[in-house]
């Protein structure tokens, strides 16, 4: 179960992210948020006309019995109706599909199946899915603690569960986003036990056509 709850929430966070431009830091010292409400407009903005996004990713798990870290890459795609496919390809392969209220997880010798519509803890993950897609998420002040920072680059939030269904799996989560477009630049999640996996999205491409092939679970 905490395995579907970390999946879902790197589906949560990778939902919103959108084509970006590297820039030089300026100035990284992160600071208070000078304005939350317009951050939280510009995020509902960006989301109103957010359709399809794919992307390249590299997921760094950093775990207290290994002395170095352990560096994934992959593909993510996304569709409005629910249907994401998040595809690890080195060094191992490992898909996680969601279509609907389904999910399915697939390695090299099994896959196997879910459906939310089952599992109470599913279906509140699949509304927290909504609530980022619309930016509600940062609202939620019932299962999560909000904090704001920037700096000249970067809006930073930090997330820290408050309700025993998430302080259970993480510590805190955090979410950095290009100030230019709104775009999540990284996810950083702290887990209980010590664990951190670091996210960082690539070659981004927001909008464009995706076969509803590549949701298909079977």
């Amino acid at each position: 179960m905490k395995t579907i709850t970390r999946i879902g929430f790197f589906i949560i966070f990778c939902l919103i992210v959108s084509q970006t431009q590297a820039s030089l830091p300026v100035d990284t010292t992160f600071r208070a948020m000078k304005d939350t409400s317009a951050f939280k407009v510009k995020l509902k903005n960006f989301s109103s006309s957010f359709n399809s996004m794919q992307c390249s990713f590299t997921q760094r798990k950093c775990m207290k019995m290994l002395k170095k870290p352990v560096v994934s890459n992959g593909l993510f795609a996304y569709k409005k109706g629910n249907m994401v496919r998040w595809e690890y390809t080195n060094p191992f392969v490992y898909i996680i599909i969601i279509n609907g209220t389904k999910i399915m997880i697939k390695d090299e010798a099994h896959s196997n199946q879910f459906d939310m519509t089952a599992n109470a803890q599913f279906l509140e993950m699949n509304t927290k899915l909504a609530s980022m897609v619309d930016g509600s998420l940062l609202d939620d002040h019932t299962d999560f603690a909000v904090k704001y920072f920037e700096n000249d680059l970067f809006y930073k939030v930090e997330m820290k569960p408050v309700s025993e269904q998430y302080s259970g799996y993480f510590l805190k989560i955090v979410v950095t986003f290009e100030k230019t477009d709104l775009s999540v630049s990284g996810i950083k999640m702290f887990e209980t036990g010590g664990d951190l996996t670091d996210i960082t999205f690539s070659e981004k491409q927001i909008n464009k056509p995706i076969s509803d092939e590549r949701f298909i679970i079977k």
